[in-house]
């Protein structure tokens, strides 16, 4: 139960950090080349890698969550 729960913080953690970046980038009103891609927004403030960052730690913990509901109760 103990790894359902830390997993399923830190992916609802690392999904909540991207959408704020997410918001940040469309409520900014800046442009690359006339796009207003989040992404391109990302790339002038140089946040990707701790976007990279987060979807990584979204990744493990909804992998750490599975786990903890699959595995087997001693």
């Amino acid at each position: 139960m103990k790894r359902v729960v830390l997993g399923a913080a830190l992916f609802l953690a690392a999904v909540l950090g991207l959408c704020i970046l997410c918001a940040g980038a469309v409520a900014s009103g800046y442009s690359v080349n006339g796009s207003t891609d989040f992404v391109d927004i990302w790339r002038i403030f140089g946040v990707i890698p701790f976007a990279i960052g987060l979807v990584v730690c979204g990744g493990c913990g909804l992998l750490l969550a599975v786990w903890g509901l699959l595995a087997e109760d001693r």
